[in-house]
């Protein structure tokens, strides 16, 4: 019984090995993100995802501006195919640049860009492969709009 049960683990084992080099798992990146929505914040800038060379990518961005004077980068409701090693992009002016990692693949994700960017001067959110050659490395491009000021 023992020399059975050493056998299933070693065929998991493989399996799970094997599986995931052929790319059918990877935990790396993927997987639904659920952040909450910024606490005593406003909405600054909103735009929506669309797939760029070939990707199909559904979501919004939304810039959040909170009471303590910083922004947040929000991807909301973004579904799209695992790709690796993708970057989150800001971008409009050149001292208003912001790039970080992107978490995963699905859900809701906030990004904390650093004081010195300013993310109601951007114009677009890529999620971009930063190792593409220039201009096909976008996955999706969101093009950020101001929305009208509320009136009393």
């Amino acid at each position: 019984m023992a020399h059975f049960k050493i056998n299933t683990i070693i065929s998991l084992t493989y399996i799970i090995s094997a599986t995931t080099s052929c790319g059918l798992i990877n935990t790396s990146s993927t997987g639904y993100f659920n952040d909450a929505v910024p606490s005593n914040s406003t909405v600054v800038a909103t735009g929506s995802f669309v797939g760029a060379n070939g990707n199909t990518v559904t979501g919004q961005v939304i810039v959040y501006s909170t009471a303590a004077n910083t922004y947040v980068i929000r991807l909301q409701n973004l579904a799209m195919t695992y790709q690796p090693n993708l970057q989150v992009i800001g971008t409009g002016s050149p001292s208003a640049n912001f790039q970080a990692t992107l978490r995963g693949n699905s859900g809701n994700q906030n990004y904390s860009p650093p004081s010195y960017a300013t993310p109601i001067s951007w114009t677009q959110v890529k999620i971009q492969n930063p190792a593409a050659v220039s201009g096909y490395g976008d996955v999706a491009v969101a093009l950020l709009t101001i929305p009208p000021a509320s009136t009393p």
